[in-house]
């Protein structure tokens, strides 16, 4: 993203592996943030989701199956909360690599209607970090526990119906997602939005997740939340 001086513009890049890679104290703070982030995009910040991930063409059949897309190309990051919400032993929560990025191409959609679209950043902003909520609460002597609904990562969040402002955008994000593929709905073909954050993750230096650039500087300080 480019900013241009005369616009007094502040653009953010966040890269994570999906947005339940954040801790809970820290999604609840960003989603209060919301209230800041009006339509005027002269004037807020501007919000653009990079989807992290890595490379492994070259490991074993299966394990590409579960956890890449585009034959090993792109490979997911486990998300920070499957241990610090000791999910690696909930026999009853099942999740793989490939469904974290899934998940995130159609949180990335989402962000792209919103933005291009609504002009809200707001409503974005409130729908990313509000999502942990959905999926967790903390306990006071466990720390963190799963919702009992929430078996995997697509049951946070029902992506059947995508409503923006009253108007049903299901049909445009599905589309969207079907579309990223070069070769269209094929998650072993390329895929530009993934091939896109690369790129730009390899151009700012990005090793660590989350992380975040404003103004094409990277913050080096805690985002953790811990």
């Amino acid at each position: 993203m480019d900013l241009a001086s005369d616009t007094n513009k502040v653009e953010v890049d966040f890269w994570y592996t999906s947005t339940l890679d954040l801790g809970l104290k820290l999604t609840n703070e960003m989603a209060a943030m919301s209230t800041s982030f009006g339509n005027d995009h002269n004037k807020q910040p501007l919000f653009t989701p990079r989807i992290a991930t890595y490379s492994c063409v070259h490991c074993p059949l299966e394990f590409r199956d579960k956890n890449c897309v585009s034959n090993g190309r792109y490979c997911a990051f486990e998300p920070r909360y499957m241990e610090a919400f000791n999910l690696e032993n909930d026999e009853e929560f099942k999740l793989t690599g490939r469904q974290v990025i899934i998940q995130a191409l159609k949180e990335k959609c989402f962000s792209k209607i919103m933005s291009e679209k609504y002009k809200d950043q707001g409503t974005l902003f409130w729908t990313f970090f509000s999502y942990l909520d959905k999926c967790f609460a903390e306990d006071s002597s466990k720390g963190y526990r799963r919702k009992a609904h929430v078996t995997d990562i697509a049951s946070c969040f029902d992506w059947s119906t995508v409503k923006i402002k009253g108007t049903e955008e299901v049909s445009n994000l599905n589309d969207c997602v079907a579309s990223s593929w070069m070769d269209m709905a094929n998650e072993n073909g390329d895929n530009r939005i993934l091939q896109e954050d690369a790129k730009w993750a390899k151009e700012n230096n990005m090793w660590y997740h989350p992380s975040v650039v404003i103004n094409k500087y990277r913050f080096k300080g805690d985002i953790t939340g811990e």
